[in-house]
């Protein structure tokens, strides 16, 4: 194809063949791409208006690891949500403080929430 997946037209420089697999059309198809990733993080911002408009309150943790939460305190919502991010290269084991209660984990970049792979992050509903 001319443009890789990028775009309709002749590009004036060469795509490399390293660049396909990040070509709009293959991410598209994939669910666990960078731009379905981004779909989901722009989805989960819309319908949680503490991502927005609320409060940020960093929590004590591990030194490695970041973790706060974001919450609106006024009369139509008490609710919080908790976002926790490892930046390192190395996995992480974590527990909640006592004085936070988890609930569902609304988006995350693995599976298992309590040992943080390299580089991941994951969002909860404070209950």
């Amino acid at each position: 194809k001319e443009g890789a997946g990028f775009s309709e037209s002749n590009p004036w420089l060469p795509i490399d063949s390293a660049h396909l697999a990040l070509a709009f059309t293959e991410q598209d198809q994939d669910p666990h791409s960078t731009l379905q990733i981004c779909r989901q993080l722009l989805t989960m911002r819309t319908k949680h208006p503490e991502l927005r408009y609320g409060d940020i309150r960093l929590l004590d943790s591990d030194p490695q690891i970041l973790i706060f939460e974001r919450s609106l305190n006024d009369q139509d919502h008490q609710e919080g949500i908790i976002c926790i991010f490892n930046p390192t290269i190395n996995p992480h084991f974590w527990t909640p403080p006592d004085t936070i209660k988890l609930g569902r984990c609304i988006l995350s970049s693995h599976q298992d929430h309590m040992v943080l792979a390299p580089q991941s992050w994951a969002f909860f509903k404070k209950i």
